[in-house]
């Protein structure tokens, strides 16, 4: 049976490319430059990205094709997963074009929003969260579904590999200087939580972004729970309101459809 492979994107494609004409670009200098160019432009860097990697060993070339080269054989589909940036765009897009004109590969690439800047980052990493497990559910009853954690900020590969074990998917990472691909099984996980913490939880969920009031909460819950929930950084006081974080709303509507 083949396999889908849902993989995380970072920029080490576009970062290796740079070092290897003697740039010491940072990621952050490399987005302000491909956000001036015109689009012809950024298409010509594409281009270049996908020379760079036929140009040599293509395990070489990046992070994601160093995971991904070992497992050629057993890829059906490819989910490359990447942010709202220019240079996740392209690097994205490079290894799309790679993939499927090398290897004769069906790829996709997924755009998650809000993973550009600090202000939306917890944001981005939620949506994150909901886009792989929406592509689990959409492929595991029709194949298997691996996750490549191995692109992106680490945040990102913590996301894939939790939703990965909720979903009892197989993960795999490799850093683009290891020789030796990490294997993280599909462990039968669940989020045990205790009876009186999941009344709170289910009442914040049923609430939405509106929340609920402090004292009303604290009343009807009691102070150690509020108390647990805001030290694990399961809600958030704003204006005098408790609601989820959005990273845990996240992780719970994905153990929903991932049930």
């Amino acid at each position: 049976m083949s396999w889908v492979h849902v993989v995380t994107v970072g920029i080490s494609l576009a970062l290796n490319m740079e070092r290897s004409k003697g740039s010491t670009v940072s990621g952050d200098e490399l987005e302000r430059r491909l956000m001036r160019m015109r689009e012809g432009a950024r298409s010509q860097y594409v281009k270049e990205l996908v020379n760079f990697i036929e140009s040599r060993d293509p395990s070489e070339a990046c992070a994601e094709l160093n995971a991904l080269s070992r497992m050629l054989d057993e890829i059906a589909i490819i989910y490359l997963v990447h942010t709202d940036t220019e240079s996740g765009r392209c690097c994205a897009k490079a290894l799309k074009d790679y993939l499927e004109s090398n290897h004769a590969k069906t790829v996709r690439t997924i755009e998650v929003e809000g993973l550009s800047g600090a202000e939306t980052f917890q944001a981005g990493l939620s949506n994150l969260a909901r886009t792989i497990a929406e592509l689990v559910v959409r492929h595991r009853g029709r194949g298997r579904v691996r996750i490549c954690a191995t692109g992106g900020f680490k945040p990102e590969t913590v996301i894939a590999s939790v939703i990965g074990f909720i979903a009892g998917a197989p993960v795999y990472y490799i850093h683009e200087a290891f020789r030796e691909e990490v294997h993280l099984p599909a462990l039968p996980l669940t989020w045990r939580i205790k009876p009186e913490h999941r009344k709170a939880i289910e009442a914040l969920l049923q609430a939405g972004e509106q929340g609920i009031d402090k004292l009303e909460f604290q009343r009807e819950f009691g102070y150690q729970t509020v108390k647990m929930l805001q030290e694990n950084w399961l809600i958030e006081e704003i204006e005098n309101r408790y609601r989820p974080t959005k990273i845990m709303k996240a992780i719970m509507e994905a153990i929903q459809m991932l049930k």
